[in-house]
This record gives C-alpha cells, structure tokens and sequence, in this order.
C-alpha cells in the first residue's frame, strides 16, 4: 500500500508548468497591430459626417438652440 501512495503525494508536490499561449500574451502582435492602428492620424474629411451624426443622436449638438 505504501507504493500507491508515494506517487500520490509526489504528484500533489510537483505542479505542472503553466501553459501560456500567444492570445495570454499581453504584447501579442494582434493587441500591437490594434494599438499602432488607433493611434493613427485621424483623416478629417472622413471623420467629421459620422461625428456630427453621433453628437446630434447623442443629444451633445441639440437639434433646436436653447433660449
């Protein structure tokens, strides 16, 4: 009974290593692509209609001037 038991008690000393893929990464290329293309110079002309729609749908622009 003492030989079932040893491997027992060394396998409860003993952990694995932990597994560590390339999405627990917290560099990992695809974060580094996302960042580089979010700090890219914002192009106005392409920019300014979809702004102007989201502060008029936020309510940020009111649609009739307050008094």
């Amino acid at each position: 009974m003492s030989e079932s038991t040893t491997p027992q008690s060394q396998e409860k000393d003993s952990l694995p290593t932990p597994v560590q893929s390339a999405s627990d990464a917290p560099e990992s290329i695809s974060m580094t692509s996302i960042k580089r293309f979010l700090m890219q110079e914002v192009d106005s002309s392409r920019a300014a209609a979809p702004l102007t729609v989201y502060c008029f749908m936020t309510g940020f622009i009111p649609v009739t001037p307050s008094r």
